[in-house]
């Protein structure tokens, strides 16, 4: 009687420990594919706002001042909300990662001289340069791109910080807290006006284009959601993570923050000419956000909700599932307390040390989420 008790123990706990497993598996299923639809959802929004900034254009250019001006720009930041948090899906061999993408939407270092020059230089930039550039339009931006080589992609003519540069124009002030000075009259009656608006008609349009390919892929039943899909889900969980923890690294940390710290060179800031570098870093964190609480609010409040990482860590490792939360809080709430615009943070001591602090708890954060990789049973390298 007490060995058959004993027999039906056992199998009571292996019964328990395979539905455990079970519903873990199923947990991990459920947020690869919720990961692909916060994807979509991100992309949507990005494209809706672009063309937005397109149909708004044709405003301005009906009516060219400071209002309808100011709308563009208020637009141009309404992109960079869902795009920031978007970023988080590079470094997975996915969409944004090929065939030039993140440098035709989001590359941040651009050589202003290749789109116009301000004096008269032997090399033009294309908006002052008729005799090369007669006619300027999506076809020739995108044809400019595909004369580069894949191995030699330096050459920046388009994207959402070129649109940048052209709404807010250099800051080359040396006041920290003033950004980019150019006015809607560079639209209305300098010498370049016209071929100005042409370039920055071809960009939008060219922006247009990426952002819907990109939303497209992200779709059900494309060939990268059905291969993150169809994979097992320690093979798709690894190449997230990896993701996730490489974004968190070589962007969020190194490029768009240590790198400025190290050189104090403000022309490294993801965003030079708008001074909304401060808030890339934020949207960028958030993104990380979305992929752990499984949750994406748009910018009127709908909110995409599904399992995220915090799910699965629930069931498995709740303490390091706090200890992310906790880290993700922090992070979010020291930089609220930064005072903008950046080359202003960069330029106070106690602004400066905020920032310092930033990147260390995102290091700190980086190496958490890569020691909680073996919780997770993933295939992670650093």
């Amino acid at each position: 009687m007490n060995r058959f008790f004993f027999l039906l123990l056992i199998i009571a706990f292996s019964s328990c420990e395979n539905t455990s497993n079970t519903n873990v598996d199923d947990i991990k299923s459920s947020f690869v594919q919720n990961y692909s639809t916060i994807a979509y959802k991100k992309y949507s929004d990005a494209l809706f706002f672009v063309e937005v900034l397109r149909s708004d254009l044709d405003k301005f250019i009906e009516d060219p001042n400071e209002n309808t001006y100011q709308r563009l720009k208020t637009v141009w930041e309404h992109i960079r909300v869902p795009f920031g948090q978007s970023l988080v899906y590079r470094y997975i061999n996915g969409p944004i990662d090929n065939n030039n993408y993140y440098y035709r939407i989001n590359a941040p270092l651009i050589n202003t001289s290749l789109i116009e020059t301000e004096n008269e230089v032997e090399n033009k930039g294309i908006i002052n340069d008729l005799d090369n550039y007669p006619t300027i339009d999506k076809d020739l931006i995108s044809n400019l791109y595909l004369e580069q080589t894949s191995e030699h992609q330096d050459k920046t003519y388009a994207g959402i910080h070129v649109i940048e540069f052209l709404l807010w124009g250099s800051d080359e002030s040396l006041d920290p807290l003033l950004s980019g000075d150019r006015t809607y009259q560079d639209f209305v009656n300098d010498e370049f006006a016209t071929r100005r608006l042409d370039y920055f008609i071809a960009v939008v349009e060219l922006l247009i284009d990426d952002m819907r390919s990109l939303k497209e892929q992200w779709q059900e039943e494309q060939i990268f959601t059905n291969s993150l899909k169809n994979s097992n889900n320690i093979e798709s969980l690894s190449l997230i993570y990896h993701g996730i923890i490489k974004f968190l690294d070589d962007d969020l940390s190194d490029r768009m923050l240590n790198r400025i710290l190290e050189s104090n060179d403000t022309r490294y800031e993801e965003s030079p000419f708008s001074d909304f570098t401060l808030n890339d870093i934020k949207y960028g964190v958030i993104g990380i956000e979305n992929m752990f609480t499984g949750s994406y609010s748009d910018t009127e409040g709908n909110v995409t909700q599904g399992d995220g990482i915090f799910r699965i860590l629930e069931e498995i490792d709740s303490e390091t599932r706090d200890d992310i939360k906790e880290k993700i809080n922090n992070i979010k709430s020291l930089i609220a307390t930064i005072n903008v615009p950046f080359d202003y943070a960069l330029n106070s001591p106690s602004e400066r040390q905020k920032l310092q602090d930033l990147h260390t708890q995102l290091k700190d954060l980086q190496q958490t989420l890569i020691n909680s990789a073996i919780d997770l049973d993933l295939r992670y390298q650093v």
